[in-house]
């Protein structure tokens, strides 16, 4: 046997045996207090590990790994967020049809930064 002819052998081998799509072994439904629509974006804070979800209606929080969500959006003139960032101190920027908005505490009110 040529040795490419082993290598398919062995990497077919895997994928029939231990899993054709083995992240289905890692993820689980994490959606307590998402109400639906679409997510556009999610991203997790390095600094505490919160993960925030660009949404329909504003700004998803979740503070426990997933397990459970808020929905942020005081001062968003426009809920449909369809970008964040965040950056070395924390701040978290969100992008809408509206503008740039930023929020210096974790979610919770957002400030019109640009048109």
């Amino acid at each position: 046997m040529t040795k490419i002819f082993r290598c398919f052998i062995l990497g077919a081998y895997i994928f029939i045996h231990i899993g054709a799509f083995p992240q289905e072994k890692f993820w689980k439904a994490g959606n307590n207090g998402i109400d639906g629509g679409t997510i556009e974006m999610i991203i997790v804070n390095p600094l505490d590990n919160f993960i925030y979800a660009a949404t329909g209606g504003g700004i998803l929080r979740s503070v426990d790994s997933g397990e459970h969500w808020s929905l942020h959006k005081t001062g968003l003139t426009n809920t449909l967020v369809k970008t964040l960032a965040i950056d070395a101190e924390g701040n978290i920027y969100a992008g809408t049809c509206d503008g740039v908005f930023v929020s210096v505490d974790k979610a919770l009110h957002w400030e019109k930064r640009s048109n």
